[in-house]
């Protein structure tokens, strides 16, 4: 009988999300605008009722965005999200608000990450 591996340390896990950060903002460098507009329809999504006719649209929008992030580089935190959302993978309209809610909370992560790393001084 074969043993099953290992689960991953803390140490791993710490790695691979450190990983995950810097590919998402290799990402959000090469399409800035795809990311802005990624932000904007996930706040809409998050404060604004969204109606059973426009979910299709608007989760297949925001999973061409995740595509469009996540394609740029390998290991993002767009990938897996792009498959929870998309309609015609995994995506249900169910957790729809839920998982846009899950996203944001890495967004706002990755904003803070990449503002802690950048040293920004006033000068007078």
């Amino acid at each position: 009988m074969k043993d099953s591996p290992l689960p991953p340390t803390l140490e791993d896990l710490k790695k691979r999300r450190i990983l995950a950060l810097v590919r998402s903002e290799e990402a959000v460098h090469m399409r800035p605008q795809a990311y802005g507009r990624l932000k904007t329809q996930i706040r809409t999504v998050i404060t604004a009722p969204v109606d059973v006719d426009a979910y299709y649209r608007r989760a297949t929008d925001i999973a061409a965005l995740l595509r469009e992030l996540g394609g740029t580089v390998d290991c993002s935190i767009f990938d897996p999200f792009c498959r929870r959302i998309d309609p015609a993978k995994e995506g249900c309209a169910r957790f729809f608000r839920m998982d846009c809610r899950d996203l944001k909370a890495h967004l706002d992560d990755l904003d803070a990450w990449r503002m802690a790393r950048k040293r920004i001084r006033c000068v007078k």
